[in-house]
């Protein structure tokens, strides 16, 4: 600042030659060939005001070896004023400074671009999304305009501190361990998710209910695109008319998320589920899941799944029940762009169930898709739409000694008032029927949900 302001009174302003500032530089300012006393000398001369050209044209190179100890002197002090697992990101710029030291002598045609790619920067920052494959690329052009004097040798030392700066402040911050909870909370029509513990004789229909299903996360992310994601959940239902099936799921989950490459991730995950009913254990179950995600570009994902469930029923439900079910799917999921103008999600499933008892093991398969997009800053929309089929092994009972086969579909849209970007209030109606060969497991009619949606973290 100083060298740029002009005035009668700048000569007050300079510290006088061999000042405490100078012994406090010391050599590491006289090594650039920048002497403060030999400076401030010629600034008297002109009368208190700086010829910067005369300090750009300053004949000398840059000592490139004087450069790198300034830089080694900076890391010093910074490693001695934040923790030692963040130091480590220091050393990763300084090995591109070198390149770029190189090039500051180099006539400006030999001057090469710089590149950095999302991948070398994978172990500093790290988000939740859980997208990998980002092509995004991060460009920075060494030298200027091919003069090689004093302000270029200042430049080079503050981009080389500010790099390093950056670098130091998005690693402490990928590193930090963080908290989440989410939650959706609405009044709702539909399925009452009985069928675990409904006897035969009883029929299934739509009821409503207060549902809130709510997730708390510790979020840990451990570098090179890794994370850790620890969570509960504890999810109520209330019934308007049923008291008898009023119930409360708790699940505990583990989930790690893994880069693999530049444009593919693995998430997996385990979790154990105890599910209560009318006060009454009903079942337990343990969770295994697996997902592979393969993002080409921006535009399009693929998500391959695989998933196993084990449930234990106690002897408060339907005897036959314990059963393994096995899942495998695909999804396609093409985002919105320029030349798309909303999201879109399409997937197909399959699904087997062995069952201690015949009547409830079933094999099945199922197709949904989803379209959603923003309109605008406080306004969103999503439409869903699903088909599945099921087919059961035994016959269902005395009464209908029949193979149960079932045909489900079920369409919902929804609108979104966004309060903030991650705070909602919502509105959804649909329609559901699962048309059933057996009477008490035939049903249809309309659904609908209204609540709000949150995350917080």
């Amino acid at each position: 600042k100083e060298h740029q302001e002009e005035g009668p009174d700048r000569q007050d302003r300079i510290d006088p030659v061999g000042s405490k500032k100078d012994q406090i530089l010391g050599d590491g300012v006289r090594h650039l060939g920048v002497d403060p006393g030999k400076q401030r000398e010629r600034q008297h001369a002109q009368g208190g005001k700086t010829d910067n050209e005369t300090v750009r044209r300053d004949p000398r190179p840059l000592d490139a070896d004087a450069l790198r100890r300034t830089v080694h002197r900076t890391e010093m002090l910074v490693q001695c004023l934040v923790p030692s697992r963040f130091f480590r990101c220091i050393a990763l710029k300084r090995n591109s400074f070198r390149h770029t030291h190189a090039t500051f002598n180099a006539p400006p045609e030999e001057r090469p671009t710089t590149k950095f790619t999302i991948a070398s920067w994978q172990e500093y920052v790290q988000t939740d999304s859980g997208s990998t494959g980002q092509d995004y690329e991060l460009e920075r052009r060494a030298g200027g305009s091919g003069r090689r004097g004093s302000m270029d040798k200042t430049l080079a030392i503050a981009a080389s501190g500010l790099a390093a700066a950056c670098t130091l402040s998005t690693g402490a911050l990928a590193q930090e361990t963080r908290g989440q909870f989410r939650t959706d909370t609405a009044f709702a029509r539909g399925e009452t998710f009985v069928e675990d513990a409904a006897d035969p004789d009883i029929g299934l229909t739509l009821e409503n209910a207060f549902d809130s299903n709510n997730w708390a996360s510790l979020i840990m992310p451990k570098g090179q695109g890794r994370v850790w994601r620890l969570e509960q959940q504890f999810r109520v239902r209330e019934y308007e008319d049923r008291d008898d099936l009023d119930s409360q799921l708790l699940t505990t989950r583990l989930q790690y998320w893994t880069p693999k490459g530049e444009k593919d991730q693995l998430r997996f995950w385990v979790d154990a589920g105890l599910n209560y009913r009318d006060g009454d254990h009903r079942y337990s179950r343990l969770r295994g899941h697996a997902q592979w995600r393969h993002r080409p570009d921006d535009q399009n994902e693929t998500v391959f799944s695989i998933q196993t469930d084990l449930y234990d029923f106690t002897d408060k439900a339907t005897d036959g029940l314990d059963q393994t079910r096995w899942r495998a799917g695909i999804e396609q999921r093409r985002y919105e762009d320029d030349s798309f103008p909303v999201n879109l999600s399409v997937g197909a499933f399959i699904t087997t169930a062995n069952a201690d008892a015949d009547r409830f093991a079933f094999d099945g398969w199922e197709v949904r898709g989803r379209i959603w997009d923003q309109f605008n800053e406080n306004w969103a929309g999503e439409v869903n739409f699903a088909f599945a089929q099921r087919d059961y092994d035994g016959d269902f009972s005395t009464a209908e000694p029949l193979a149960r086969e079932d045909d489900r579909w079920e369409a919902r849209a929804r609108l979104d008032y966004l309060v903030t970007p991650h705070q909602a209030v919502y509105a959804e109606v649909g329609y559901l029927e699962n048309d059933s060969n057996i009477s008490v497991r035939d049903y249809e009619g309309a659904t609908f949900r209204v609540g709000f949606r949150a995350r917080f973290g």
